[in-house]
């Protein structure tokens, strides 16, 4: 059987036509949003007790702490939020925590929010995240863990604290 040159051309023409079909879907798989699966977790912690409770769902809950102390200087009021946030990607995984904190004083100051990890063998981790908050403006304070594979911390949770100090105001 004899190939003329008409019969190669159509082979390459065939061949050029699936390339470009298999670039297309490429092209459109990779600028395709992944997919996020989102969980909200809300913690706790009223008056620096440290006691920790997980609620799911999307209800958040803004905590003041206002402590009270015979020094004439004392940390700035604030309410903090907590969440978490997992999303597929193609190649990897992402968890987003992010912890919410609002200045409750009319002064700025700066913050610290340490993020404190368990990883499913019970290794602890810990990482610290201080910004400059203004005058009753919100921060959001969020570290990312990018991984392969499956869940890289299993348990969360987070304390924030106030690095600035305001003057204590008596009303008497």
């Amino acid at each position: 059987m004899e190939y003329r040159q008409e019969d190669e051309y159509i082979i390459k023409g065939l061949l050029a036509g699936i390339f470009i079909v298999l670039l297309l879907i490429l092209v459109f798989v990779a600028i395709q949003e992944p997919e996020s699966q989102e969980s909200n977790v809300v913690i706790t912690n009223s008056y620096n007790t440290n006691t920790y409770s997980y609620n799911e769902g999307n209800d958040y809950v803004d905590r003041d702490y206002y402590r009270t102390s015979d020094r004439n200087y004392d940390s700035l009021r604030y309410s903090d939020t907590g969440k978490h946030r997992r999303t597929e990607g193609i190649f990897n995984d992402i968890d987003e925590y992010m912890v919410y904190v609002k200045n409750r004083e009319d002064v700025g100051g700066y913050f610290t929010v340490r993020f404190y990890f368990e990883n499913r063998y019970g290794d602890p981790d810990t990482e610290m995240i201080t910004k400059y908050i203004g005058p009753y403006e919100n921060e959001k304070f969020a570290f990312k863990d990018i991984y392969e594979g499956g869940h890289n911390y299993r348990n969360w949770k987070y304390k924030v604290t106030s690095e600035s100090s305001t003057p204590l105001y008596y009303w008497g």
